[in-house]
């Protein structure tokens, strides 16, 4: 065959091979293509990812926190992404500053959710982690647990810049902890520390917190004025810490200020918790201030906009009281507030509210209207119930501003109440008085112990008063209290103690000596001269010493006086005791006569005494009137005190002796 032949026949499977091979070199390039293209994708899906993680940073810093959120959250949609993990943490960052400019509690809980979601993808967590879970904490008011991650975080600091930043923040949760420990340990540290301008400036904020925790308010309100005209970004990066320094203005008493301020935080602030608070004491200022229009707007406005808050209904309680001071205010209110409950039935909506609340914010200010209730009823059935309130309020629970309106509405009433109800009010609990009320109530309750005779709790109460405002007046009520009950050397031991010395000093001095038989030296004749001449009770202690100095003098002095001696002897234990150190002087130089004449004044004001009847019988013995020695030793029946046995014993001698002289 020839070879033109061959090649014909061949010719087909050369074809055949160099398509196949040809299909080979396609599909070869396609799966390059295809590799190229899914690579370049990637590529691109990584680069577009970075630039969206970029750009949420970016969003970040500038504080468009919304924005930051739509695009990490970008990000999560592809676990495998490098970025995803930093965007769970960052989304825990983003949300706890989103908590932090709206009060909204729960943007704080998703942070810390994210947070967690973080920590369980993460190995080995870092400082970052850690202050953030802090921050968190710190913000929703668990100071506890914020101080544990704070401390954490301290252990994990790689700068300067973030060991100062943890340090500050431990310190700060100290404060509210009152762990003054925490702060003074870490303040030592801090103070070996390179601190930038800022970090100075926080400093000198975190001490106002400490002076305002100790209830310092001029102090602290010093360091809070200049973060506010220095560092006010710091403010409302913070908008509780602006809350902080206009609550301060208003516990000093600075209200022009505090309004001010309150009035910039509604224009800066968007935090509601700040927001509903800040129109609470708007409304506390306008009463402050008489301003009662003013104080309607802000509660009324409170009441409105955020009707279920807790604000709201503590203003309700406050419209409440305002009405009971003001009862023509009550028909606005219903034409503002035609649907409104509390208005419907207010006694009603009080109870339920007390009893809703009573372990709560709330009820603690709804018990402050109950005891109003109490008080204007004067209702057996309502005080035993505010007993039994009382007795399960945690009094070092309260607030400020709940002490603060507790104060203003039962102070009036606790002025003058009856005795008996204030003891058993304050016996319901007494750290509540000590707690919630002012110098004047307190002493005015420690006199309604004393006419319970409740002395023991009388005398705690008053040790109380004098630690907590060491006055002389506050030292005087002590000893007095300790007088009455006969304890005259601690009495004596107490007013040794005050320094400017007046009438009631040694009166109360001369009286303690006097009738406990202590020694006196010269203080009864200090009466004479500081008292004034028309004080008739320093006339009787300085005629005490004048007996005891046995200056007859003040024989002529008592019976000068002894129409007024008489009717206050039964009363009166110094009166007692002079006219005893009289009859003992009488009675030495046998002037019976006078001692007569003293006594049966007092006999016919008193009745039967067995002291002055065993002195008259002796007396009218031995001036030979036994007539009269017979009528007055019948009243000696029955006593045995060591002068009616001699007086008995001189008139049966000398009745035996009449009579055998008669014989």
């Amino acid at each position: 065959m020839s070879w033109h032949k061959k090649f014909f026949l061949i010719l087909p499977f050369l074809f055949f091979f160099n398509l196949q091979a040809q299909n080979l070199s396609d599909i070869n390039r396609s799966d390059n293509n295809a590799t190229s293209v899914k690579e370049t994708n990637t590529t691109k899906k990584k680069e577009q990812e970075k630039f969206v993680f970029k750009q949420a940073m970016r969003d970040y810093r500038l504080g468009s926190y919304y924005e930051a959120v739509d695009e990490f959250s970008k990000i999560l949609s592809n676990p495998a992404s490098p970025y995803y993990k930093k965007s769970l943490l960052m989304l825990g960052k983003v949300y706890l500053q989103i908590g932090k400019r709206t009060g909204i509690k729960k943007y704080l809980w998703t942070a810390d959710a994210f947070l967690n979601l973080y920590a369980g993808k993460t190995k080995k967590l870092d400082w970052d982690y850690y202050y953030t879970k802090g921050n968190v904490y710190e913000t929703l008011e668990f100071y506890d647990k914020a101080y544990a991650n704070y401390k954490i975080a301290l252990f994990k600091t790689d700068s300067n810049e973030e060991q100062i930043k943890t340090i500050i923040a431990i310190m700060r949760v100290g404060v509210w902890l009152k762990r003054k420990d925490i702060v003074t340990k870490y303040a030592v540290v801090l103070n070996m520390s390179k601190l930038k301008k800022e970090h100075r400036k926080e400093l000198d904020f975190l001490k106002g917190m400490q002076f305002f925790t100790k209830k310092d308010y001029k102090k602290a309100f010093e360091f809070f004025l200049k973060t506010y005209r220095e560092f006010e970004s710091y403010l409302l990066d913070n908008p509780q810490y602006y809350l902080l320094i206009a609550e301060t203005a208003y516990r000093m008493g600075d209200y022009s200020f505090a309004e001010k301020l309150f009035r910039r935080i509604f224009n800066l602030i968007k935090n509601r918790e700040v927001l509903k608070k800040a129109l609470l004491r708007m409304g506390d200022i306008g009463l402050k201030k008489g301003d009662v229009k003013s104080a309607l707007n802000y509660y009324y406005q409170l009441v409105s906009k955020y009707p279920k808050s807790q604000e709201a209904t503590v203003a309700k309680l406050k419209l409440l009281s305002i009405i009971k001071e003001k009862p023509e205010i009550e028909s606005k209110l219903k034409e503002l507030l035609p649907e409104a409950d509390f208005l419907k039935n207010p006694d009603g909506f009080i109870v339920k509210t007390l009893v809703l609340n009573r372990t709560n914010y709330i009820g603690r200010f709804a018990i402050a209207n109950f005891g109003v209730i109490s008080f204007e009823l004067e209702s057996e059935k309502l005080y035993e119930r505010l007993t039994w309130e009382l007795s399960l309020l945690s009094s070092d629970r309260l607030d400020y501003e709940q002490i603060e309106y507790i104060r203003d509405l039962w102070t009036p009433y606790l002025l003058n109440i009856e005795p008996k109800i204030a003891c058993r009010l304050y016996n319901a609990n007494p750290l509540f008085f000590k707690v919630v009320f002012d110098q004047k109530v307190l002493i005015k309750i420690s006199g309604f112990l004393k006419e319970c005779t409740e002395n023991r709790r009388r005398l705690e109460f008053l040790e109380y008063i004098l630690n907590r405002w060491t006055t002389d007046a506050n030292r005087f009520l002590l000893a007095k209290a300790l007088y009455e009950i006969g304890d005259f050397q601690k009495c004596i031991d107490v007013l040794k103690k005050i320094k400017r010395k007046n009438c009631e000093y040694y009166k109360l001095y001369s009286k303690s000596c006097i009738i406990g038989n202590l020694d006196c030296a010269n203080i009864p004749e200090k009466c004479e001269i500081v008292c004034s001449e028309a004080d008739f009770e320093a006339k009787v202690v300085s005629n005490y010493a004048k007996l005891v100095r046995e200056e007859p003098e003040a024989i002529e002095f008592i019976i000068k006086n002894i129409d007024k001696i008489s009717s206050i002897y039964k009363r009166d234990e110094i009166v007692k005791k002079l006219i005893q150190k009289c009859s003992e002087f009488l009675i030495e130089r046998r002037e019976y006569r006078k001692i007569i004449t003293i006594l049966e004044p007092i006999k016919a004001k008193i009745g039967k005494n067995c002291y002055i009847d065993a002195l008259l019988v002796l007396s009218y013995v031995r001036i030979g009137k036994m007539n009269y020695a017979k009528e007055a030793a019948k009243e000696l029946d029955g006593c045995e005190d060591n002068w009616a046995v001699i007086a008995k014993s001189i008139y049966e001698a000398e009745t035996l002796k009449t009579e055998a002289s008669n014989e």
